[in-house]
């Protein structure tokens, strides 16, 4: 077999149609038949320099330019010291030349009555206020606001088939063939798809379906010319997923908060998500050690007063009274605390509906209830494994236990002591155990984790900026 035939049987395996073969000199050795090329009018330097091309469809000629970021694949073989490349330009590029390749099969994505067509190729399910240049971007209505910018990738192949991979979203994606919550998506791995799987995107249930014939006029203007056929293992380093993540990462630009906040980016989402929840970790250890320093402090410790001075009658009954205040203040929580366990105040996060439906009828036997606004409440449920929510950190923040789903859902007629099951958190960056969690949440200072640190969030686009100032408000300060 030719080092051509290689090259041309690596590019087509993978579903890419329109492609330029190149020599190493940059000569022209073959193209496929949506192309005609004019050869003295293409360079090339081994992809890393600028490739000056001619591209005709049908009679009209169009004149491009393509730099190194245009390129989406790069398939290659060496054979007897000599070198063979197949270039394929980028969906932003090649859309406005090549006509949309069709599949035999077309599938869509089916939410509340609404069809989401999927292309061939890599489509991206999240949640995007702007076009996402040169992906097929599905933009999926949250209605609590659940869905991470890049909540899931669906690949469709060339032959029909179809798959699904999380892409580490905060609230997840669960996948079900029967009735019923199905399972979590682990991050980073593909799972097949069949006509009428039941897919839940954070809070937005869909359903997997087949459409009969083809959409000739789609939703989405931009077509991934690729489709991979996939492993169900994890991701292997292909250089087709790496240009994508590449392209979307230059097309949403990340911005960074003023250094007065202390946070840091990450691949792990959160507050971008829920209104919200973009790439912004705040390490929970992190933010301990921030808010623990000394504005609170110095507020606390008595300064010794100069001893040629004499303290007022003010002066000196100060010390006293603030101590009356703050006995009469803790014997208040304590009470309150009790009223709390006898009556639990619940709140949700990170679970689909059927285990909202689940805990919300056990919380009601236990003659409590269920409510949305954490600052209201007194435990927190999450599903399993946890996730990093807003909801999460204000808890932690507020010394609000954090617990699983199994610890209210029992047979028992009343709860055990919550510190007793308290969760850990694992993500990308950090592992929290459930210790280092217990110890914060409930430390000796009942105050708010974050009061007296103040931050500056003007740097934060409009929709990270209302969940970041919920999270800080929500922890006790003003942002």
């Amino acid at each position: 077999m030719s080092q051509l035939s290689i090259v041309k049987d690596q590019l087509l395996s993978k579903g890419i149609n329109h492609f330029v073969v190149l020599s190493s000199s940059g000569q022209v050795v073959e193209y496929s038949g949506d192309f005609e090329i004019k050869e003295k009018q293409v360079l090339a330097y081994a992809i890393i320099q600028q490739c000056s091309a001619l591209f005709a469809k049908g009679e009209s000629m169009k004149r491009v330019t393509m730099k190194f970021d245009d390129v989406l694949y790069v398939a290659t073989t060496v054979q007897d010291s000599a070198m063979v490349y197949g270039v394929v330009a980028k969906p932003a590029l090649a859309s406005s030349l090549i006509p949309p390749s069709m599949s035999t099969t077309a599938y869509a994505l089916v939410a509340n009555e609404r069809q989401y067509p999927l292309q061939v190729g890599k489509n991206v399910v999240g949640r995007s206020s702007v076009p996402v240049e040169g992906v097929s971007f599905i933009n999926l209505e949250s209605p609590l606001a659940a869905i991470s910018r890049m909540q899931a990738f669906v690949d469709i192949g060339a032959n029909g088939d179809a798959w699904i991979s999380d892409c580490n979203s905060t609230n997840g994606t669960f996948l079900s063939i029967r009735p019923g919550p199905g399972i979590r998506l682990e991050a980073n791995r593909y799972y097949q798809l069949s006509p009428g799987c039941r897919i839940v995107f954070g809070d937005v249930v869909c359903t997997f379906e087949t459409l009969s014939e083809a959409l000739q006029a789609p939703e989405h203007p931009e077509h991934p010319l690729t489709s991979l056929s996939l492993p169900t293992r994890k991701t292997e380093s292909l250089g087709v997923i790496d240009a994508f993540t590449d392209s979307a990462a230059k097309t949403t630009p990340l911005r960074h908060p003023s250094k007065q906040a202390n946070a840091h980016r990450s691949n792990v989402p959160y507050l971008d998500e829920s209104g919200s929840l973009s790439r912004e970790p705040a390490a929970l250890r992190e933010t301990v050690s921030t808010t623990k320093k000394a504005p609170r402090r110095e507020r606390r410790e008595p300064t010794a007063p100069s001893p040629p001075l004499k303290r007022t009658k003010v002066e000196s009954a100060a010390p006293s009274s603030s101590l009356k205040v703050e006995t009469a203040a803790t014997a208040k929580a304590t009470t309150a605390a009790r009223a709390h366990a006898a009556r639990p105040h619940v709140c949700l996060t990170g679970m689909d509906s059927d285990e909202r439906a689940a805990v919300t009828k056990r919380v009601r036997e236990l003659k409590g209830r269920v409510v949305d606004d954490i600052t209201k409440a007194n435990l927190l449920v999450v599903a399993a494994p946890p996730v990093r929510t807003p909801k999460f950190i204000v808890a932690v923040a507020r010394g609000i236990p954090v617990v699983s789903v199994d610890y209210i859902c029992n047979r028992r007629a009343a709860l055990d002591d919550a510190r007793h099951h308290i969760v850990g958190l694992k993500t990308d960056q950090h592992t929290y155990t459930a210790a280092e969690l217990k110890k914060v949440i409930y430390r000796k200072d009942a105050s708010p984790l974050l009061q007296g640190v103040s931050f500056n969030i003007a740097a934060l686009s409009t929709k990270t900026k209302s969940v970041a100032a919920e999270i800080i408000s929500s922890s006790g300060e003003r942002w």
